[in-house]
């Protein structure tokens, strides 16, 4: 008698104790499903209810891509990666929700599905493109017309003035170049998917010499060393970019009658 009431404290206890996990559970903020390997749904908490338009307890016991029909989130469950989080997703229950979905493998055979809205995020992120967009926009037309009258004046003919003219003229330039980096970011978050075009790296690599010879103007020694043939797709205008910032950079800071090489391997 005294062993069976001793039992019965105990499985008391952990009862409480498993109760008082669930009550956790349910009070998240976050929507938590547990699903099977087979994506089957066994338990998920309040939250899930308002913002996946679960029903209790209906679907207990059904499919999860039953209820979340989007072929991204179907791909992305398929997939079970549990290091990459599916990002703005839209509510099944209403598209002005946005959500983020990360799996969690908790014991075997069982994975802890969990959903967060995001949808104040990103919309802050979207007011940060449009901002980014907007004033590179409204910079660049005011810049390119200080910059073309310093253009048309020569420093010769300003005497004492020429030193503050020509730090006056390296900061606009530079001011153009933040400006088009911004228009830069803007056109790539704009653009969705990356391009998938096919690159020729040597004729790429040597466009990318001329940039540097152009500026280097004969100060240094620049060549190619491509030990690999070896092609890439992507976009060619940006890659183009990229590696002529690091040539150019290359060239701004070696000394002059220093050497320079660009290697592709």
């Amino acid at each position: 008698e005294r062993r069976r009431k001793a039992d019965r404290r105990i499985r008391r206890r952990l009862l409480d104790a498993l109760e008082s996990v669930r009550d956790a559970a349910r009070a998240l903020p976050d929507g938590i499903i547990a699903i099977d390997d087979a994506d089957t749904i066994h338990w998920f908490n309040k939250s899930a209810r308002r913002l996946l338009g679960f029903r209790y307890p209906a679907d207990i016991g059904n499919h999860l891509t039953h209820l979340v029909r989007s072929p991204r989130f179907i791909e992305w469950l398929s997939q079970g990666r549990l290091d990459e989080p599916l990002i703005d997703l839209p509510s099944p229950d209403d598209e002005r929700v946005r959500l983020l979905c990360r799996l969690i493998s908790y014991r075997p055979g069982f994975r802890m599905l969990i959903v967060r809205d995001v949808s104040n995020l990103m919309r802050l992120e979207q007011v940060r493109r449009d901002f980014v967009a907007n004033v590179s926009h409204e910079l660049r037309t005011p810049l390119t017309v200080i910059n073309g009258y310093m253009e048309a004046l020569e420093p010769e003919e300003l005497g004492e003035f020429a030193p503050l003219f020509l730090e006056m003229r390296q900061q606009s330039r530079r001011m153009a170049h933040i400006v088009d980096d911004l228009l830069t970011l803007s056109r790539l978050e704009a653009q969705g998917s990356p391009a998938d075009e096919p690159l020729a790296i040597v004729a790429l690599l040597t466009a990318v010499r001329r940039d540097a010879e152009g500026l280097s103007a004969g100060r240094h020694r620049i060549s190619l060393d491509i030990t690999a043939e070896t092609d890439v797709k992507g976009s060619g205008k940006d890659l183009h970019s990229a590696f002529s910032n690091l040539a150019i950079n290359a060239v701004r800071y070696t000394p002059p009658g220093g050497r320079i090489t660009v290697q592709w391997q």
